[in-house]
């Protein structure tokens, strides 16, 4: 990635070893591309975390909890979280529910809607604020959303061509780490999933 200032190549490389993985491994060649992506006629590319449908290599790595998917994408505990919107308190009956339920299923069972959408504002909380503050709410995001996985895409340079469209979707978290991604005139990218898109060079043409 010679287009890139060390610095820039360091924070590539940095960003690389949070996902777990080498400074400098790619696991999309990026030049071989246009021949991979031959084979995709009038329809958008697809980058998938299910790798039978992406028309991008990626690698699936495995994540224990809401701490370890922290350490790879969640923002500074110091950072500016005056946007960020923290949930109240769960009710004791709830996560007393985590001591006793004896299955997931069990636990789902004696939980409401509502339930749900505050562990799940939690769990973007968590990543985008202060995680110290969702503390008694780790254990019940942990046990309604963990494990899982997520899927990495990672290229020195990502060429979306003029008109095409790039969609990123699938059932779990994508992260993408290029050097450069450049946006051809009139071409889109479409976020259909949990996104981290991480890049030191964005060009939209």
């Amino acid at each position: 990635m010679d287009f890139l200032t060390d610095q820039q190549r360091a924070n590539f490389a940095s960003f690389n070893q949070r996902l777990g993985l080498a400074p400098d491994e790619l696991i999309h060649d990026t030049t071989e591309q246009h021949a991979q992506l031959k084979a995709v006629n009038d329809g958008p590319v697809i980058i998938s975390s299910n790798p039978g449908e992406s028309h991008i290599p990626v690698k699936i790595v495995p994540v224990g909890s809401i701490a370890e998917l922290n350490k790879m994408v969640g923002l500074p505990d110091n950072g500016d979280d005056s946007d960020v919107h923290y949930p109240d308190p769960l009710p004791e009956h709830q996560t007393s529910l985590l001591q006793t339920a004896n299955s997931r299923a069990e636990l789902f069972a004696g939980l409401d809607d509502s339930t749900f959408e505050t562990v799940k504002k939690a769990a973007t909380a968590f990543l985008m604020g202060n995680s110290a503050r969702l503390a008694d709410h780790e254990p019940m995001i942990n046990a309604m959303m963990f494990p899982g996985q997520v899927a990495l895409a990672t290229g020195s340079d990502l060429n979306i061509p003029a008109g095409q469209t790039y969609v990123i979707q699938g059932n779990d978290p994508v992260v993408l780490n290029y050097g450069r991604i450049t946006v051809g005139t009139g071409a889109q990218i479409k976020v259909l999933t949990d996104t981290t898109l991480s890049t030191q060079i964005f060009v939209q043409q």
